[in-house]
């Protein structure tokens, strides 16, 4: 049987004729066959439908039973308010699984199921395509690949200490909508995406030219303002000498950079923020305030005091949180990525044969960007995100579902019942669930008895059981590779002196590995520790002083070490 029907009867199709012609056979005498003729309706359906009005059916039902509705409706809603739920979580199910599940809780339920069903343990496709055409509300979606750190930071108490921040600061130095920037870096590299083209149809395979296998990365770092003004760019180069002829065709007024990396790192953000300072025009009396996240790169000592004296507020997001509070990656390099991508394939059809280098990415950098950083899309991000105007209240609750796993339990199911208002009249319950996706239809909510909110909570827990939501365990032990940071106002003085503690403490470490690499040496060769000693003093400013003090503690160590071992021996020969 085709999945998409075609009608080729209006027959019960609609309830209002068939009211109409009840109500002018019991109402005013008129015969069947004549109340069918005026209508134009089968006199015989007018007859079965008053012959079950008569028998004490108020509404009887009109039209055609589906015939694979395995499911009753009531169920039917709960299963799909299991899989919103389980979507809200990322941890979306399937069609496959989708299938899977209904044919397990059809089962648990009791219900009857086609043979088919029991062979391929599974719904069959045909109920899937009228499952999602009876629930408009539902459709197959491509995930964005999310990953655990951001899933579980993004949750409501970061949020709410990020904006209890931002309202602190805004509060206190009454900034203007040009004085609140958002900066940020992305990268750019040498192999596109290729855009989709048309071509022949059912072809297995189409391809498109790119440069290479893998790109090389060029890192761009930009900051725009909530009046939609963006600041010139600063690209980082991979390589260990800037030149300048890097910046061929780059936008007018930017600058550039290069490391052995190409990533940012604190000495080169410090040149950015410079370079910040020159368009934004900060000052004591006409403060700026600057959003950016906590990469290491952006909590340079130097940096910090230079943002001070000339009155720029640093502003820090909570750790992998940028995706939902970051202006930049909410509404413009999303669209840059993409006329990136358009501006490169021209680039490689104008260039046939030729391969594209890391010294053409500004010029085309400089066709793509004023395209993505329209006043539109800038201003779109900072709403969105809730800094401009300020709005904490912005992300709704399914938004920090995510983060549901990691949480404590609560006493409280995931579902409730302010979830089936069709079903039963209830007072409001807070929900994770959109208040939109409650509605079926234009159905009138209906009373029920108590034994059929047992059956629906029986039936919520009976999916649960099936497939529980995912829940780490609380016993969990996790790994603590570095500190982890929170957001915080890094210009204000507590935050600062935290910085210079934790950049001493490394340091100081530092410095204690390297001494240990000079022993090592030393004891090798003492023509190349004296090279490395050298060395030392004039790159990471280790000093005689510092060489000294260790120095005294290694050989506490050593004498330590041939205490231990003579004890040792002692011991042992009973001496």
């Amino acid at each position: 049987m085709p999945r998409s029907r075609i009608r080729k009867t209006e027959r019960g199709s609609s309830s209002t004729q068939l009211q109409q012609a009840a109500s002018l056979v019991l109402e005013k005498s008129i015969s069947v066959r004549e109340a069918a003729r005026q209508l134009q309706i089968c006199h015989v359906t007018v007859h079965r439908y008053i012959q079950k009005i008569k028998n004490g059916i108020e509404q009887p039902r009109v039209g055609y039973n589906s015939h694979n509705r395995i499911l009753s409706p009531e169920d039917e809603h709960i299963f799909c308010d299991y899989i919103r739920n389980s979507s809200d979580l990322y941890f979306g199910l399937t069609p496959t699984d989708v299938r899977s599940l209904v044919y397990e809780f059809a089962i648990r339920k009791s219900v009857t199921v086609p043979e088919q069903w029991h062979v391929t343990k599974m719904g069959s496709r045909d109920w899937f395509s009228n499952f999602m055409n009876r629930n408009p509300t539902l459709s197959i979606r491509v995930p964005e690949a999310t990953s655990h750190a951001r899933a579980v930071n993004f949750n409501r108490v970061n949020v709410t200490k990020f904006f209890d921040n931002l309202s602190k600061v805004m509060d206190k130095y009454h900034f203007e909508a040009a004085n609140i920037y958002n900066v940020d870096e992305t990268g750019v590299t040498t192999v596109q995406k290729p855009s989709k083209i048309v071509s022949t149809k059912g072809t297995k395979q189409v391809g498109a030219v790119t440069s290479g296998e893998r790109g090389t990365l060029v890192t761009l770092c930009a900051a725009v303002n909530a009046i939609g003004n963006a600041i010139p760019p600063m690209f980082i180069f991979p390589r260990k000498r800037f030149k300048p002829f890097f910046m061929t065709g780059a936008p007018t007024g930017s600058i550039g950079e290069a490391n052995g990396s190409g990533w940012m790192d604190t000495d080169t953000f410090f040149t950015y923020i410079k370079h910040f300072a020159k368009y934004s025009k900060p000052s004591q009396e006409n403060k700026i305030l600057l959003l950016l996240d906590n990469h290491r790169s952006h909590l340079g000592l130097k940096t910090i005091d230079f943002c001070r004296d000339n009155g720029i507020v640093l502003l820090s997001f909570p750790p992998h949180t940028s995706h939902k509070l970051q202006p930049l990656d909410r509404s413009v390099y999303g669209p840059l990525k993409t006329y990136m991508n358009s501006a490169m394939d021209a680039w490689m059809k104008n260039h046939p044969g030729q391969t594209m280098g890391i010294y053409d990415l500004p010029g085309l950098v400089a066709e793509a960007l004023p395209k993505a950083t329209t006043p539109t899309n800038i201003l779109s991000g900072f709403k969105v995100s809730g800094i401009f105007p300020f709005n904490r209240d912005v992300f709704q609750d399914y938004e920090f579902s995510p983060s549901l796993p990691t949480d404590t339990p609560l006493t409280t199911n995931l579902y409730n019942a302010a979830e089936i208002p069709q079903l039963v009249q209830t007072d409001p319950i807070p929900s994770t669930s959109r208040e939109s996706d409650h509605i079926i239809g234009n159905k009138t909510p209906t009373k029920i008895d108590t034994h059929q909110i047992d059956a629906l909570n029986n039936s919520k827990e009976l999916l649960e059981t099936i497939r529980p939501f995912p829940k780490v365990p609380l016993n969990l032990k996790k790994k603590v590779i570095r500190k982890k940071r929170s957001t915080a106002i890094l210009t204000e003085t507590p935050e600062k002196m935290a910085l210079e503690e934790e950049a001493s403490k490394l340091r100081k470490k530092n410095a204690e590995k390297n001494f240990n690499y000079f022993i090592v040496i030393f004891l090798l060769n003492y023509r190349n520790a004296f090279m490395l000693f050298q060395k030392l003093k004039t790159k990471i400013k280790f000093s005689t002083k510092t060489f000294s003090m260790f120095f005294v503690s290694y050989l506490k160590k050593i004498n330590s070490y041939i205490l231990i071992v003579f004890l040792f021996i002692k011991c042992s020969l009973n001496i």
